[in-house]
């Protein structure tokens, strides 16, 4: 089954993905589940359950959440409630505490700099994280994943996941992991049991992202929430 582990709805500010369409391309491209990683807010998984199950879409969601730490970003999965924590360690607790996983996203992107790098974590801080996600399609250059499937491996981080980081609908499933047919995510995600696969986007995405995002900021475009 594929699960698309990193994604955003227009609940992200530099997004421009309506729930419907966002869980319609999900489940057109076989996607079997999708996390939805809205930044810094659970906003959007009441109205993409609502949906998915209005028209019984055959797709699971993952309410799931990127934040911004001190030391960069950070994804929590498989949470249950809003977090309000933003210091790094105190959030790995909340998230934990909800039964949930936290995960580093595109470690080693050299061009993002809201990249959490763990090789620059503070010592004994890297024993907080659950995981990292070893393939991100909006990495630009491909030794961004291939150093995070590295490091990986040399820390001995077996949750590695994988995910589009969709900011618009037609780039979802970029990117997935695949787990076991019939198994729960959560149980996938605990043993271990994912499989990450994936392309990378075209360059473009990142130069329609700053655009939308400027629009967004001087009121140009307001999507209907």
């Amino acid at each position: 089954m594929k699960v698309d582990f990193h994604s955003h709805s227009h609940y992200s500010f530099d997004a421009w993905s309506p729930i419907p369409e966002l869980m319609k391309s999900a489940a057109k491209k076989g996607l079997g589940g999708i996390a939805l990683t809205d930044h810094g807010t659970a906003a959007g998984w009441k109205a993409a359950k609502s949906y998915i199950s209005e028209k019984k879409l055959p797709l699971f969601l993952i309410p799931s959440c990127e934040f911004d730490t001190e030391f960069g970003e950070l994804i929590g999965f498989c949470l249950t409630e809003p977090i309000r924590a933003r210091n790094f360690a105190e959030l790995c607790d909340e998230i934990h505490s909800q039964g949930g996983f936290a995960v580093i996203p595109h470690p080693f992107d050299s061009l993002r700099g809201s990249a959490c790098n763990p090789e620059k974590l503070p010592k004994g801080m890297l024993r907080f994280v659950d995981g990292i996600e070893v393939f991100n399609a909006r990495c630009t250059l491909p030794s961004s994943n291939k150093k995070a499937a590295e490091f990986a491996k040399a820390n001995k981080f077996t949750l590695q996941t994988a995910g589009s980081d969709s900011h618009f609908p037609f780039e979802v499933g970029a990117a997935w992991g695949e787990i076991p047919d019939g198994m729960e995510v959560e149980i996938a995600l605990r043993k271990s049991l994912v499989s990450p696969m994936g392309r990378h986007s075209f360059a473009g995405v990142h130069g329609a992202t700053t655009m939308l995002k400027l629009a967004r900021k001087a009121g140009l475009l307001r999507p209907k929430i």
